[in-house]
């Protein structure tokens, strides 16, 4: 006959000297169980700080979620009326207006159309830059005369009117 006890630790009966089952060794050490102690009662003002500090954190949350609503609904608006279309662009770096207070700067030129010249062939007679200050009061003209030979520096060359100063 075969035995077997806790899990396979014992040996069959049949193999020892006196035929009998060997059992495991029996279990040394004690385990004591502790119970732990129960948790200080609490006080009525313990609760009731635990109570407001969590009404302050909800008051906290719902101000922060109103803020952040408020700003989504602006930020959302203010796209509406925004237009980003390419003509649009165009026409305000044209139309670039001096601020309130601050100099415009304009040219001014004047235009020569003579009796009998080809159709389109047109001169400029004057051409003036005008500043209009109005925090001093003052307007400055710079005349620029129509004739204005410059010689321009590019690269060791020179170009201009006169092909003599090329070089």
């Amino acid at each position: 006959m075969r035995t077997t006890l806790k899990r396979a630790l014992g040996r069959a009966a049949g193999h020892e000297p006196g035929g009998e089952a060997a059992y495991p060794p029996p279990v040394t050490s004690s385990v004591r169980f502790y119970r732990s102690a129960l948790p200080p009662p609490r006080s009525t003002l313990g609760r009731i700080a635990r109570v407001l500090g969590g009404l302050a954190l909800a008051l906290v949350a719902l101000v922060v979620g109103v803020a952040g609503g408020a700003f989504l609904w602006f930020d959302g608006s203010v796209g509406l009326v925004q237009n980003d279309s390419p003509a649009l662009a165009k026409a305000a770096r044209q139309l670039a207006l001096p601020l309130p207070g601050r100099p415009a700067i304009a040219l001014l030129l004047g235009v020569d159309s003579r009796v009998g010249a080809e159709s389109g062939s047109q001169n400029s007679v004057a051409m003036m830059l005008v500043r209009a200050d109005a925090a001093t009061s003052t307007i400055s003209l710079l005349s620029f005369p129509r004739d204005l030979n410059v010689p321009i520096y590019c690269s060791g060359r020179v170009y201009g009117h006169d092909q003599r100063s090329t070089r």
